[in-house]
């Protein structure tokens, strides 16, 4: 029984052996680093399991201020939030997928500016029924990523939503049955 996400992972055997973890509700104040292939994160409620952060690209790379950084293949999420706290401060990544076949789950990926940066050309991503909320270019970098029933919350209107960075994809990023909400003028 691990007291940190990050210990449960570093638990993980490192032979692509499938390793499940269930997080208990609560809010989880570190940065995870996912570098054992073929973990999967489950957390007990999408609202109330919370994996926090608040570092931005200021703070060091990217790397290590995003609030998850998955660099290991065939990782999944489900029924979590992770969000990364820091505002009108630049880039504050939320999560960054640099790996292939990412699965993400009825999941919340909350932030500011840059929330999800996802992985290099060739690298995909499912995303299903999940939120993501930021306000510049929220959604961004390269890979093949398909967003299936999710739904993309504006913080702060008029800016750009995604911002793909494809140099040879075959499909880039696909959005299926997508819905954009925004905040109300006036209101944060």
């Amino acid at each position: 029984r691990s007291q940190t996400i990050q210990a449960a992972i570093d638990a993980a055997p490192n032979d692509n052996t499938p390793y499940y973890i269930f997080v208990k509700k609560g809010t989880y104040e570190e940065h995870v680093q996912m570098n054992r292939a073929n973990v999967h994160l489950m957390g007990q409620s999408r609202e109330n399991t919370i994996i926090s952060w608040n570092k931005t690209i200021a703070d060091g790379n990217v790397d290590n201020t995003a609030t998850v950084n998955v660099t290991a293949n065939d990782v999944s999420f489900d029924n979590l939030t992770i969000r990364n706290t820091r505002t009108n401060e630049g880039q504050a990544l939320a999560l960054y997928t640099k790996a292939d076949r990412i699965i993400i789950t009825n999941c919340n990926l909350l932030g500011w500016q840059d929330t999800y940066r996802t992985g290099k050309d060739g690298q995909r991503h499912l995303v299903r029924n999940s939120k993501i909320s930021g306000t510049t270019d929220f959604i961004y970098g390269a890979g093949e990523a398909y967003f299936d029933e999710c739904t993309l919350h504006v913080v702060r209107q008029s800016n750009v939503i995604v911002a793909p960075d494809h140099s040879s994809a075959k499909y880039g990023y696909v959005f299926r049955n997508a819905t954009i909400t925004a905040e109300q003028a006036g209101r944060s």
